[in-house]
């Protein structure tokens, strides 16, 4: 971890992060015009940019699944079902990159002895298998920079972290360019709940970026290495799970149990500025 005078608003205080600097004890209030036209501007950035990189990826992923139906013998995409927006299913798309006796949710013990070419190790660690998702951005069932999405049995389970449901999730994010992807995305949450109050337009940009130099470097970033100028300012001051959990009262929890109809959110007409929900303050602005 960097020391506390680095750019970063983050510093370490034993095992825990906190905020520091002048972000440090910084409140989310949006007005409810304010959330409207952030969750706006975060759609209609998904829309532009993300139907641009629908178009450029087109060919990449034709030119692979072909040299990986070669490769594998089989049809070179597969589904995978994970806890969208408000709790709802998606299913998405992803390269097949592992023989089809292979689970399709294997653990990381079944997976790593698996037989795979270089070309598909390659794709798993650059996270490049999951290219065919962006296709889902401009549909509306995904975002482009949010909270990576769990298996539903995860999200069941995942108590306060049910908030993550609440924002639509993301084809990348904090999490994926971070330095701990060889992690379970619930074993190291202080990511998403980051971009969950500190998400900005400048914050998506940055990812945008990252994402595309980690697919060259395959080195991802702690926190602590985020540059201070690319948060927002919908911080609550303490260790991240402290402000998620403080967040997180204010919305549905537990999740409801597979097979059952997903919580609706909280009405933000009658609810203090200080509660709105988090979709406005993870959005671009």
């Amino acid at each position: 971890m960097h020391d506390s005078t680095s750019t970063s608003p983050f510093a370490a205080v034993g095992s825990a992060t906190v905020l520091t600097g002048p972000l440090a004890g910084a409140a989310v209030e949006p007005t409810q015009t304010a959330v409207w036209v952030r969750r706006g501007r975060k759609r209609a950035f998904d829309v532009i940019v993300g139907g641009a990189l629908c178009l450029v990826a087109l060919p990449v992923i034709v030119a692979l699944a072909a040299i990986l139906a070669v490769q594998l013998r089989a049809w070179p995409f597969f589904v995978h079902e994970r806890t969208g927006h408000r709790g709802r299913v998606i299913r998405f798309p992803k390269l097949r990159t592992l023989p089809v006796t292979t689970p399709a949710y294997a653990d990381k013990r079944v997976v790593a002895l698996a037989p795979v070419s270089q070309l598909a190790s390659f794709l798993r660690a650059r996270h490049l298998d999951e290219l065919p998702q962006l296709f889902l951005v401009p549909l509306g069932r995904m975002t482009l920079v949010g909270p990576r999405p769990k298996m539903p049995s995860e999200v069941a389970d995942a108590g306060w972290e049910w908030s993550r449901e609440l924002v639509r999730q993301g084809c990348t994010g904090l999490w994926q360019v971070g330095a701990h992807t060889d992690d379970a995305v619930s074993s190291r949450p202080e990511y998403d709940l980051a971009y969950l109050v500190g998400g900005s337009v400048r914050m998506d940009l940055w990812i945008l970026w990252r994402t595309a130099a980690q697919a060259l470097s395959g080195r991802g970033v702690a926190l602590d290495e985020v540059p201070a100028a690319v948060w927002g300012s919908g911080f609550v001051a303490g260790d991240e799970r402290a402000a998620v959990r403080a967040v997180a009262r204010t919305l549905p929890d537990p999740a409801p149990a597979l097979g059952q109809e997903p919580v609706r959110a909280p009405s933000t007409r009658a609810m203090p500025l200080e509660q709105v929900d988090i979709e406005g303050a993870a959005a671009l602005g």
